[in-house]
C-alpha cells in the first residue's frame, strides 16, 4: 500500500512538467537543453507552449529527420521559432534524412517559423500537409541526389504561409504548393525574395486564393527531362500579384505562365515590372504565357525570347488583357504576341517592339506586321525599335535606349524591378517601358571640378577622378537626397548628404559615373581607386 503514493507521486510530477516558453538550445556535445532538434520537437509536441518559444540550434550537422505536429498553445504571440543560434544557415545542416526521403515535414502545425537553416535532402527538403501562418525564411536548401521527384518546398496545403529570402540550390523542382492531389485550395501566400536554381520548375503553384509572387530570382538550367515552366501559377483566385521577379530559362518552356486565373474588372491580377529571358534552343518558345485567363495587367515586363521562332508573349482562350509599357525582343523571328482566338478585348499601348529577323502579331487567324497593327487602332504610342539591353542576359535599358519616357503613370506602377521610383525625377512626367526605370544623361565626362565655389549657386564636388571620398561644397540645412549613376542610366547607389557633406565610393567599381543632388545640374565624375 505504500507503494501507490509514490506511485502516484512520480506520475504526477512527469505530468506537471511545465508547458514550453523562452529559448532553448539544441547542441549535440549535450552542453544545451538538447542534444537533437527531433527532441526540442518531440518536446513541443507533448508539453505545448505558454509563450513564444525559441530554439537555437548549434553550429553543427544533424543528420535527422523532423516531423512537426499540431502545438498546443500556439497562437499569434505564442509563436516558435527554430533559428541557428549563430544566425549563419550555412553553420547548421539538417538532413538528409537517414531513409533518404523528406527531411523536415511541418505536417498541419502552425504558427512555426525555420530561419536561417540548411537542409539537406535526397528527395524532398520540406514539405506540409496543411501548415498554417507558417514561415520560412533566410534558409538554404540542397540536394543531394536529382531525381524527378526532388523538390526543395512542397506544401500540400499552405495557409498564411511565408517563403522568404530562401536559396535553393541543385533541386529538379525548387517551391510547389497547393492542391497537389486534389485536396482543398490553399490561401494567403507569399513568395518572396528567394533564389531558385534548379533543373525544371522554380516555382509552381495551384489553387491558391490570394497569392504573391514577388521579387524571386529564378534560373532553370536547361536539364528538364519532362518539360515544364520556370514560374506557373495554376486556378489562382482572388488577389494575384506577380511581380519584380528575374527569370532565366534555358529549358524549352515559358519563363512564366499563367492558366486560369479569372478576375474581375474590379479585381484585376497583375503582373509587373518582370525580366523573362528564354535561353532555351527550339521552336515555339516564349517568355509569357497565359491560357484560359481573364482580367489582367501585363505592364511594365521587359521580356526576350534569344532563339529561333518563338511568340514572346502567348495567349489562349484568354480575353481582358492588357498590355501596357512592356518591351518585347525576339532574337530572331516569329510573334510578338500570339494569341488564338481572344475570347474577350485586349488593350495594347506604350509597348516597344524588337525582333532582329523581324516579327509579327497573330490574333486568331489574322496576321499583323507593327505597322498594320498600328493601323487597325493598336499600340498607337508604341515603337518598333531595338531597346538598347545592357546585353541579352539583362535587360536593363542602356542610356540611348527608346524606351526612355515612353509611359504615361496613369498605370499605378510606382516603381521599377528594384523598387526604384517612376519616374526618378519629379520634373519627368513620363515613365520607360519595361521593367527598368532609368535616367536618360548625355553628358561630357572631361570637366575637372575644383572645391572653389564659382557663384553660380550650384553644388561642386571634387576631387576628379576620386579615390574613395566625393566631397560636395553645397551648403544646406537639411538631408539633401543624392543618387549615382552608372553612364548607361542604371542607379549606383542613392542617399542623402549630411554631416561632412560626402560621399564614400569605396563600394563603387572604376569606372565613370554621374551625381544627381536634388535640385542642381547632374555632374559627371571618374572613380579611380
Amino acid at each position: 500500500m505504500r507503494l501507490i503514493p509514490s506511485f502516484f507521486a512520480v506520475l504526477a510530477l512527469g505530468s506537471l512538467r511545465a508547458q514550453m516558453t523562452g529559448s532553448y538550445t539544441v547542441d549535440p556535445s549535450g552542453s544545451g537543453n538538447y542534444t537533437t532538434i527531433s527532441a526540442a520537437v518531440a518536446d513541443l509536441h507533448t508539453l505545448g507552449v505558454s509563450g513564444p518559444v525559441t530554439i537555437n540550434i548549434a553550429p553543427g550537422v544533424y543528420p535527422e529527420q523532423v516531423s512537426f505536429q499540431s502545438i498546443a498553445g500556439a497562437s499569434a504571440t505564442n509563436t516558435v521559432t527554430l533559428v541557428a543560434s549563430t544566425g549563419l544557415a550555412s553553420d547548421v545542416e539538417i538532413g538528409p534524412a537517414p531513409n533518404g526521403t523528406h527531411t523536415i515535414d511541418l505536417g498541419g502545425a502552425q504558427r512555426v517559423t525555420l530561419r536561417s537553416l540548411s537542409v539537406l535532402a535526397a528527395d524532398k527538403g520540406l514539405i506540409g500537409s496543411n501548415p498554417r501562418y507558417c514561415k520560412v525564411e533566410d534558409c538554404v536548401f540542397i540536394q543531394t541526389f536529382i531525381d524527378p521527384t526532388s523538390t526543395a518546398i512542397q506544401f500540400e496545403r499552405a495557409q498564411n504561409t511565408e517563403l522568404v529570402g530562401n536559396y535553393i540550390s541543385g533541386t529538379e523542382r525548387g517551391i510547389i504548393l497547393g492542391n497537389i492531389s486534389g485536396s482543398q485550395a490553399s490561401q494567403n501566400v507569399t513568395i518572396a525574395d528567394n533564389t531558385i536554381g534548379c533543373n525544371c520548375e522554380a516555382i509552381r503553384t495551384t489553387a491558391i486564393t490570394r497569392q504573391y509572387v514577388q521579387r524571386n530570382t529564378c534560373y532553370l538550367d536547361g536539364g528538364c527531362t519532362s518539360g515544364a515552366n520556370a514560374v506557373n501559377v495554376a486556378n489562382a483566385s482572388g488577389i494575384l500579384r506577380i511581380t519584380d521577379n528575374k527569370v532565366v530559362a534555358d529549358d524549352g518552356q515559358p519563363c512564366l505562365e499563367v492558366q486560369g486565373f479569372v478576375g474581375t474588372s474590379n479585381q484585376r491580377g497583375r503582373i509587373v515590372n518582370n525580366m523573362l529571358v528564354n535561353n532555351a534552343q527550339g521552336t515555339v518558345l516564349s517568355a509569357l504565357a497565359a491560357y484560359d485567363c481573364l482580367y489582367i495587367d501585363i505592364y511594365h515586363n521587359s521580356m526576350l525570347v534569344k532563339n529561333t521562332f518563338a511568340n514572346v508573349v502567348a495567349t489562349f482562350s484568354s480575353g481582358n488583357l492588357r498590355f501596357r509599357g512592356n518591351i518585347l525582343k525576339a532574337g530572331d523571328d516569329g510573334y510578338y504576341c500570339y494569341m488564338e482566338t481572344p475570347v474577350a478585348s485586349f488593350t495594347f499601348n506604350q509597348n516597344l517592339y524588337y525582333a532582329v529577323n523581324g516579327a509579327s502579331f497573330s490574333v486568331g487567324a489574322n496576321f499583323y506586321s507593327f505597322a498594320t497593327w498600328q493601323a487597325a487602332g493598336n499600340d498607337v504610342a508604341g515603337a518598333e525599335a531595338d531597346p538598347l539591353f545592357v546585353s541579352d542576359d539583362d535587360l536593363h535599358i542602356t542610356n540611348a535606349s527608346p524606351a526612355h519616357s515612353m509611359v504615361p503613370l496613369t498605370l499605378g506602377v510606382g516603381y521599377d524591378i528594384e523598387d526604384q521610383s517612376r519616374p526618378q525625377w519629379s520634373f519627368n512626367t513620363m515613365a520607360d517601358a519595361g521593367c527598368d526605370e532609368s535616367v536618360q544623361i548625355i553628358l561630357p565626362l572631361t570637366r575637372s571640378m575644383e572645391a572653389a565655389a564659382d557663384g553660380s549657386g550650384q553644388p561642386r564636388s571634387y576631387p576628379n577622378p576620386v579615390v574613395d571620398r566625393l566631397r560636395i561644397d553645397h551648403p544646406h540645412e537639411a538631408p539633401l537626397p543624392f543618387a549615382i549613376f552608372h553612364v548607361d542610366g542604371r542607379t549606383a547607389m542613392s542617399g542623402s548628404l549630411y554631416g561632412d557633406n560626402s560621399i564614400d565610393l569605396s563600394g563603387l567599381g572604376n569606372g565613370n559615373y554621374i551625381l544627381h543632388i536634388q535640385g542642381a545640374a547632374p555632374q559627371p565624375f571618374v572613380v579611380q581607386h
